[in-house]
């Protein structure tokens, strides 16, 4: 399984929903976070690990979808989120997100957050 996070914006839901489904799967989960070279990641920033739950941590560097793309090879399952926005008619989903539906060869689970 793969869990796509912005560790800038850390969600709860998103992250509740990966470690959830890999544990009911009893499958290692892999976290990836993408970075520009001028980003930097915190140790803050990191997703706590629960119990029952392997992680593999993985932060690259490059365009965001093709590496979530690249990450997803092979995997049961692709968990991306999608912002929810007060005033916005509809439901709307991020670049990341459309790309990553489009081009992942797994399943792909959209988690909708604040």
């Amino acid at each position: 399984m793969v869990l796509g996070l912005d560790t800038r914006r850390p969600c709860d839901e998103l992250i509740e929903f990966a470690f959830g489904s890999a544990r009911r799967r009893d499958a290692r989960l892999h976290v990836i976070h993408v970075i520009s070279a001028s980003s930097e990641l915190t140790e803050d920033s990191r997703p706590e690990p629960v119990s029952g739950v392997p992680v593999v941590e993985t932060v690259a560097e490059g365009r965001v979808t093709a590496e979530l793309v690249r990450a997803s090879t092979g995997a049961s399952l692709a968990v991306v989120g999608r912002r929810t926005r007060d005033g916005r008619p509809g439901s709307h989903i991020g670049r990341v997100t459309h790309a990553v539906l489009h081009h992942v060869g797994c399943p792909v689970a959209v988690v909708p957050h604040d």
